[in-house]
């Protein structure tokens, strides 16, 4: 059985034409969360006003290139949406997605540029937005070091992304 499910896996990944770790839901080498997410990074980027080097250097820090990734406080997908954000983003946004929706890329991409454009918006500058992101707009605001060290790692982050486009 488990052949046969294998075999269907990657005939279905080189039909597709899609990156075999991206249907399979595993982590992903910087130059593969490029190639399989660049597109989609600079859709939503553009709508939401975010560079696609940040967005996927969130979606690097979050999930690893992992489209099915879970997290332990229920976060889902590349960018680890929340309820919360999900909320926020179907209130402002007259939508009617669901937690499960945020399993696949282009809905994930698309709340968490809308999320990650929001927080900018709140705070006004893209390290505190990417804070803000990760340990929420009221505790970056009331304490000093929230979300300092995950910041830090999305932008080095960012810095390796640049490179590595030049190469892909």
């Amino acid at each position: 059985m488990w052949p046969v499910l294998v075999i269907a896996v990657i005939a279905l990944a080189v039909w597709q034409k899609d990156n075999i770790k991206q249907v399979l839901g595993v982590s992903m080498t910087t130059k593969e969360l490029i190639q399989a997410y660049y597109p989609l990074t600079v859709q939503h980027g553009t709508a939401y006003g975010v560079e696609p080097s940040l967005l996927l250097a969130v979606i690097k820090q979050e999930s690893d290139g992992n489209a099915k990734a879970q997290g332990p406080t229920g976060d889902y997908g590349l960018m680890q949406i929340t309820q919360p954000a999900l909320t926020d983003y179907n209130t402002a946004t007259n939508n009617h997605l669901f937690l499960s929706d945020m399993l696949k890329p282009e809905n994930n991409i698309k709340v968490g540029a809308w999320y990650l454009s929001l927080m900018f918006r709140n705070t006004g500058n893209w390290r505190q937005a990417v804070r803000a992101y990760n340990a929420g707009l009221s505790r970056v605001q009331t304490k000093l070091n929230a979300g300092v060290s995950y910041a830090d790692s999305v932008f080095n982050h960012e810095n390796t992304i640049k490179n590595e486009m030049w190469s892909v």
